[in-house]
């Protein structure tokens, strides 16, 4: 309520300052304050929201049947993955086959050479003297045998699987 001095006081106040002692005399002030808090943070909420909008619209989600698709892919490379890892396996068999193979043949060679340094002993009695001159003439005829040989021994080991081929 006001009092007599006050309300004409009040007539003759503007607009603006009308409102803020209306807001004094009926404590509606604390209304105005809230209100200009929600309004604040509407539109702080709101930028909020556009931005998940907008961060939303970047997202694409797959159809099933691009799922589909997909999966179908997933497998068709394990597939793939599995007939390469059984390629590997093969060729370290191989791999391993060839180094046992050469290592067989070194030890054949070195037995070869125990052999032919034995030899000469076996024919001469255990005459040392006698085998001296017998490795020199044998050792005459075999680089003449060397010269005339053709390299023509190897080994080839080949996989074949599908329209693909592997050879080693």
């Amino acid at each position: 309520m006001l009092s007599q001095g006050k309300f004409s006081e009040f007539l003759s106040m503007d607009g603006k300052n009308k409102a803020a002692m209306l807001g004094d005399i009926t404590g509606t002030g604390i209304y105005s304050e809230i209100s200009k808090k929600v309004y604040e943070r509407a539109n702080k909420e709101s930028v909020v929201l556009s931005n998940l909008n907008t961060r939303l619209s970047d997202i694409h989600l797959f159809s099933q049947e691009e799922i589909k698709e997909r999966n179908d892919r997933i497998h068709n490379l394990g597939s793939a993955a599995e007939k390469v890892e059984r390629d590997i396996a093969l060729l370290q068999a191989a791999i391993q086959y060839r180094e046992q193979k050469e290592s067989l043949k070194e030890k054949e060679s070195l037995m070869a050479t125990i052999n032919e340094e034995i030899k000469p002993l076996e024919e001469t009695e255990g005459n040392i003297e006698k085998a001296s001159d017998w490795l020199r003439e044998k050792g005459i005829s075999k680089a003449a045998k060397k010269a005339s040989r053709i390299a023509a021994e190897g080994l080839a080991f080949a996989k074949v699987d599908d329209n693909k081929a592997v050879i080693i």
